[in-house]
């Protein structure tokens, strides 16, 4: 919906994908980033096809031209 770019210079960063025991061993200012990822075991884990970003704030005021036009008016 937003330009990476746009998403970056306003703190955005794509997810750490990695397995849980990873989470602990991140610095606490990365954890807000950490998705778990373990692709073999019983239970599979992967979100990876989503290809997340996320962003560290309460709120983000944007307008529908810095969208792509994707949001309605």
């Amino acid at each position: 919906m937003f330009p990476k770019s746009w998403v970056y210079d306003r703190g955005g960063r794509p997810v750490i994908y990695g397995p849980w025991s990873d989470f602990g061993i991140l610095p606490e200012e990365l954890r807000w980033r950490h998705v778990r990822y373990e692709p073999t075991g019983e239970q599979v884990i992967d979100f990876t096809w989503e290809r997340e970003w996320r962003m560290r704030c309460d709120e983000l005021p944007f307008s529908p031209a810095e969208s792509g036009n994707y949001c309605a008016e």
